[in-house]
């Protein structure tokens, strides 16, 4: 609670991905997977035989 961990900060600025790979360590490939959410998406990381589901990183609904 001292720290804040039910009351994030705000998102400050969205940056909309398309296609292609995100621009940081390990360069995880963007996979959209529509569904129940606008833009859905997965993160793949071949070089480590590694998929992320959108869901799966979501902590708290904003």
């Amino acid at each position: 609670m001292r720290h804040r961990a039910w009351w994030p900060s705000p998102v400050r600025e969205v940056v909309r991905y398309q296609t292609g790979v995100l621009p940081v360590p390990g360069e995880p490939r963007i996979v959209f997977t529509p569904g129940h959410t606008h833009g859905h998406c997965a993160l793949h990381l071949p070089e480590r035989d590694v998929v992320i589901a959108g869901d799966a990183v979501v902590t708290l609904d904003p």
